[in-house]
């Protein structure tokens, strides 16, 4: 894991005490209680562990990268958040479904689903309940850092995980391995330069550019514009955060993005929007 400063670091410190609190639970020793909301499911767990003594899984995983791929239109990777450490609370719903079933209608092509609870008041069950309800792929968002967390997220049936290089560094060419091995495609995030090499060099072939700095929470979309110049056309390109209306989806559409990946915009509007950003902003344009 890299050195992680700001927000990030506190989330890295968390997870980590997380993750050995996991570990526990999967030798049988449960030091947390059973319905703490960030704790994965016991049959959830109890399928992680079968997966990372067979060294991976072959599911029955929907096309993630393939699904964002379309010649005259953007799409949109809708997300179904709660919270979030910079803005507080965005949406006050109990039940996901509702969230996702209006994605589905508006047109989204995939789904991401954040199951951190403690930053975001996201829960892991959140993801299995969203995927019976949308029928493209369902990406995981949260702090992904090794193989127990990629095996948690195939037993909660994911099809595709979230890397952040600015979290692993270059460990994300071995997770992007690893992600192959549990039938995971990846969205590998960055949002600078160094962070753009280590993804290249670790095989992605999904790049996700974060317009907003994980330590200052600063938004840009010339983040978008500078480092979707150099990546490689075969490859597919997210713009992630600060997607407001039709035109900064344009603007980043314009600038190579295939896809854009919004989250407080559609979530507080609980899906109302979707269409023009899916279809009427960016129409007709390449990158």
């Amino acid at each position: 894991m890299s050195s992680a400063k700001g927000i990030l670091g506190e989330i890295a410190r968390r997870k980590r005490w997380e993750r050995e609190i996991l570990k526990d639970a999967l030798r049988g020793n449960l030091r947390e209680h059973p319905d703490s909301a960030w704790l994965p499911s016991e049959n959830v767990r109890d399928t992680a562990r079968r997966y990372l003594r067979q060294g991976g899984h072959e599911g029955n995983h929907r096309p993630f990268a393939a699904s964002l791929s379309h010649e005259h239109r953007l799409s949109v990777i809708a997300e179904v958040k709660r919270r979030s450490p910079s803005r507080g609370v965005i949406a006050s719903w109990d039940l996901p479904e509702p969230l996702a079933e209006a994605y589905g209608k508006g047109g989204a092509s995939a789904l991401s689903v954040l199951t951190d609870a403690h930053f975001f008041d996201g829960r892991p069950a959140f993801l299995s309940r969203c995927r019976q309800v949308f029928e493209g792929p369902v990406l995981r968002k949260d702090f992904i850092v090794d193989e127990l967390d990629l095996a948690i997220t195939a037993a909660l049936e994911a099809d595709a995980v979230l890397l952040i290089a600015a979290l692993v560094g270059p460990q994300i060419g071995e997770l992007v391995r690893l992600a192959r091995c549990y039938d995971l495609e990846v969205l590998a995030e960055v949002h600078t330069e160094r962070e753009l090499e280590y993804a290249l060099i670790g095989g992605a072939t999904t790049v996700g550019i974060n317009n907003r700095n994980l330590e200052t929470f600063e938004v840009d979309l010339a983040i978008t514009e500078r480092l979707a110049a150099r990546i490689p056309g075969p490859l597919g390109v997210v713009s992630e955060s600060g997607i407001k209306g039709p035109q900064d989806a344009l603007r980043v559409r314009k600038a190579g993005a295939d896809a854009i990946l919004v989250g407080e915009h559609l979530a507080k509007q609980q899906g109302e929007g979707l269409d023009e950003l899916c279809v009427e902003a960016a129409r007709g344009v390449r990158g």
